[in-house]
């Protein structure tokens, strides 16, 4: 007897499962059932040595019913999303040979005729026929045999699977059959014996190793792929790269960060981030001796400048711990006070505006000791302040008080020279002025009342600086401070009235007005600073509580109010660690210390809503212990 096969062919296609089964589900649905053919008939679940082909005999839009497990292998529970199809299996091989040995035995046992009539001749052309036949199905199992061969050892369209060997770093396989090459789209599920290093590679059958990476190309950190998980890669390039059946689920708006944690926290655990209060730090043992007007500390901060109002008008501190030692003061010093301090990036340079001749001066640091440069080759034409600088150092902008109001400089070595003015000025003098970390853009704002441009914004091209169109949203009141956060991502400035912050947000060269925040401030900002690598946003206010810090995402949430001045200030600044208040009042000067975020496990709803400050929630990457600094990966709040 012929049993019916129904013949796959080496392109079969093939769908997943619609959700995750056990070994005994007799039906179930699929993600796409129109590319399956019609019931009855086998299909195979996975694709590697460790499938299971069922046969079904209903098939129902997406569902599969009437289903024998483990047809061929062995019945098992399988994911959602793993993939089955009508590939060829040792079942369609076992009955196509059935058919062919049943067809030679029906052909060689050809009754003779009983009338005798068929000729010799006759008998001779059946019996070659029937070799033929014969010859011609021997041909043809010869040829379902290659093609079987070849199916299995096609990596591409059956990738293969192997439990690594190896180092965290240079993981090996061996597959059977072994493959001659990894060419393009060579596919390969793999299970590390242990989690992996940072960059690790895969060797297959001593053909090399070669770099796997997550499917955006980049490399994988240590941890990244675990212990016993099952990762699927592709060869792309010279790379293996996590296809979409392996890449981590990434979630909008997750980051991974590297915190410590604040107690023993395991793999996977849920996780809550909040930052305590700042709080003050003991008052330093030299002081100034009169009001500080102005700051400046350098961004690892190492070194902070103060510029009292009484002579000898500067005093250069050095970190020690959590204060400041008081070092010797440069040799040549100014003869009135600073209008405005600015370190480098780096620490190397300190720029001072002056109200006098020569309005601008710059000091190198070496070591502990700060040395005067000379003068630029173009100097401001009167008081000079609102200094920024490029975290690269090479771009200086400076405010004066007569035109052109506002030069740039570009630095070359040890000397500054201006560049071009912009063809557009703005019509007032302002130290209200921001440049942007990279040098890329200029904000002007004002409160001065003898003019209605109250917001400029110029974009630098090369060496050359020019004004850019006005957001279609404008300030029609004064304007006392501006800051733009980390990559200029966002601007907020500071208008006279309530809700007394604006934020803009920049694609590309264009500024668009975000939503205002929710909480109204208590005053008038007088200067606003974005820190802690732009996620917060300090504020100083006209009246109590005069420091305030914000969450900087959309500056829609402030944080839970903290010791800070309580009297009012003259000046601040933020550094890495710290925030240093200038005061016309004694003490004069106050350093508080910034608290970084804090990681402790979310054990349920409420553990989550008992901390008010929550930066994020998320889950811990790897396990440690309190203190271990480790990677988490945080859902923005």
């Amino acid at each position: 007897m012929f049993e019916t096969m129904y013949p796959a062919a080496v392109n079969s296609r093939q769908t997943e499962l619609a959700a995750a089964i056990d070994d005994i589900q007799t039906s179930f649905m699929v993600l796409d059932g129109s590319v399956l053919p019609p019931a009855p008939n086998e299909l195979t679940i996975g694709t590697d040595e460790s499938a299971e082909t069922i046969k079904y005999e209903g098939l129902s839009g997406n569902e599969l019913t009437g289903v024998t497990r483990g047809f061929e292998g062995v019945a098992k529970s399988w994911a959602a999303g793993t993939k089955l199809g009508r590939y060829f299996t040792a079942y369609d091989h076992d009955t196509f040979r059935g058919n062919i040995e049943d067809l030679n035995v029906r052909l060689n046992n050809i009754p003779a005729p009983m009338d005798a009539s068929l000729t010799d001749k006759g008998i001779v052309q059946l019996s070659n026929k029937v070799n033929g036949t014969s010859q011609n199905l021997a041909a043809t199992e010869k040829a379902v045999n290659d093609t079987r061969l070849s199916i299995v050892n096609d990596y591409i369209r059956q990738p293969g699977y192997a439990v690594t060997t190896g180092t965290a770093t240079a993981y090996v396989v061996t597959l059977d059959p072994v493959p001659a090459s990894l060419p393009a789209g060579f596919g390969i599920t793999i299970v590390p014996h242990v989690a992996s290093g940072a960059a690790p590679t895969l060797n297959v059958n001593g053909l090399g190793a070669i770099p796997l990476k997550k499917q955006d190309g980049t490399a994988y950190a240590a941890g990244d792929l675990l212990a016993g998980k099952p990762y699927s890669f592709r060869r792309v390039g010279s790379d293996f790269l996590a296809d979409s059946g392996g890449r981590e689920v990434e979630i909008p708006g997750q980051t991974e960060m590297t915190v410590t944690y604040s107690e023993d926290i395991a793999q996977g655990d849920m996780v809550r981030i909040y930052t305590e209060p700042n709080y003050r730090l003991p008052d330093l043992s030299e002081r100034p001796s009169a009001g500080v007007a102005v700051l400046a500390i350098s961004s690892d901060d190492n070194y902070l400048v103060v510029s009292p109002s009484a002579s000898p008008f500067y005093a250069f501190y050095k970190r020690s711990g959590d204060t400041f030692v008081k070092l010797p003061n440069p040799t040549i010093l100014p003869s009135v006070g600073a209008t405005s301090l600015r370190f480098s990036s780096d620490g190397v340079y300190l720029y001072v505006g002056l109200t006098t001749a020569p309005f601008l001066m710059v000091y190198k640091r070496s070591g502990d000791t700060f040395t005067k440069q000379a003068d630029p080759n173009i100097l401001p034409p009167d008081l000079a302040s609102g200094i920024k600088i490029s975290n690269d150092g090479i771009y200086v902008s400076v405010s004066c008080r007569s035109t052109p109001y506002i030069i740039f400089y570009k630095r070359s070595g040890d000397t500054l020279i201006k560049l071009s003015d912009p063809m557009i000025m703005p019509p007032v003098f302002s130290s209200y002025v921001d440049l942007s970390d990279d040098g890329k853009y200029y904000a002007w704002t004002t409160n001065s009342s003898s003019t209605t441009t109250r917001l400029m914004l110029y974009e630098r091209t090369g060496d050359t600086f020019a004004k850019i169109p006005d957001p279609s949203e404008v300030p029609i009141t004064g304007v006392r401070s501006c800051s733009f956060a980390p990559g200029a991502k966002y601007l907020t400035i500071g208008p006279g009235v309530m809700p007394y912050l604006w934020t803009y947000k920049r694609t590309e060269s264009e500024f668009i007005k975000m939503d205002d925040m929710k909480e109204n401030l208590s005053g008038v900002p007088n200067d606003i600073s974005y820190y802690d690598n732009g996620s917060r946003l300090m504020v100083w206010l006209t009246d109590r509580p005069y420091l305030v810090a914000l969450k900087s995402d959309k500056m829609m949430y402030k944080l839970t109010a903290w010791d800070g001045p309580l009297a009012s200030i003259n000046t601040f600044v933020v550094g890495k660690e710290f925030i240093v208040v200038g005061k016309f009042g004694t003490p004069f000067l106050e350093l508080y210390k910034i608290r970084k975020p804090t990681v402790r496990k979310i054990n349920n709803i409420a553990a989550l809503m008992s901390v008010n400050d929550v930066d994020a929630i998320g889950y811990a990457k790897e396990s440690g212990a309190a203190g271990d600094s480790r990677k988490i990966i945080a859902l923005i709040k």
